[in-house]
């Protein structure tokens, strides 16, 4: 959903969230921390959305202090999400200027739970 590259030093690294090796990602190339995505001051933090237009949105609306691992909790979530569609989504955090990993994530699970609801009442 999102490409990261880091840079540590001298030491670089490309990888995909959502990822459940994402602390041996960091490590590899000393980081032993969580950081954010904005990085510090030895440590250059850039990402990318990979083909997917949800991904390019969550990418703009990502804040400099969100920390990695919330992004991957948040890619998590997302990834192979059925019951929203991406417009529905899209809509969301465009019409409520959502911003930030974690306020996209509570985002996210008010539509599921709406989604879910529905469903539920279509079944009675």
């Amino acid at each position: 959903m999102i490409r990261f590259l880091i840079r540590n030093e001298k030491s670089s690294l490309k990888f995909d969230v959502p990822t459940n090796e994402l602390s041996d990602h960091l490590q590899s190339i000393g980081i032993s921390e969580d950081i954010t995505i904005g990085g510090t001051e030895k440590i250059s933090v850039e990402r990318f959305p990979k083909d997917d237009k949800i991904a390019e949105i969550v990418c703009e609306r990502l804040l400099p202090d969100d920390r990695i691992s919330d992004v991957n909790q948040l890619c998590k979530r997302l990834d192979g999400q059925w019951l929203i569609g991406d417009e529905e989504l899209e809509k969301a955090l465009v019409e409520q200027d959502i911003r930030g990993a974690k306020n996209i994530c509570d985002a996210f699970d008010e539509l599921k739970m709406s989604a879910e609801q529905e469903i539920c009442e279509m079944k009675m």
